[in-house]
């Protein structure tokens, strides 16, 4: 099962700057990147890195939801959702800035080189809707 591994990578400050945050805003979340580690193997895990920020207004520690989805993609570009192994919807409070995410997915043994998923991240907080980033990968 993978593990979330989230730590911040640009504080408040830093962000605030780079966005041109203003505390009006309320609380602001989105997913930036996400990006997949080469080479993805069968019979490995593959390395995903995802980053977002959030920010609130007073630069308070907020919760937030983070969520994922593996999509089987294939030849003819339709995608199939599979079931994500690990927790696919977590709850976490988080500093206001940018963080990173990193989990591992298992590839399966019999996955054919050429086989493409998609993984999908979301975040989000208070009432705002989901912001989401995905990337697609080939195992080789």
């Amino acid at each position: 099962m993978p593990e979330s591994d989230i730590q911040r990578t640009k504080d408040y400050d830093k962000v605030k700057h780079d966005i041109k945050y203003k505390p009006s805003q309320g609380i602001v979340t989105r997913a930036e990147a996400v990006s997949v580690v080469a080479p993805v193997k069968a019979g490995s895990q593959a390395e995903v890195d995802s980053s977002f920020i959030v920010m609130t207004p007073d630069g308070a520690e907020t919760p937030v939801t983070v969520e994922r989805k593996l999509y089987v993609v294939a030849d003819d570009q339709k995608e199939t959702q599979v079931t994500f192994p690990g927790h696919t919807s977590e709850q976490h409070t988080v500093e206001p800035g940018e963080q990173k995410d990193t989990v591992h997915v298992p590839i399966p043994q019999d996955a054919k080189p050429g086989s493409k998923y998609r993984v999908a991240f979301s975040v989000t907080a208070g009432d705002n809707p989901p912001s989401v980033a995905s990337q697609t990968f080939s195992v080789e």
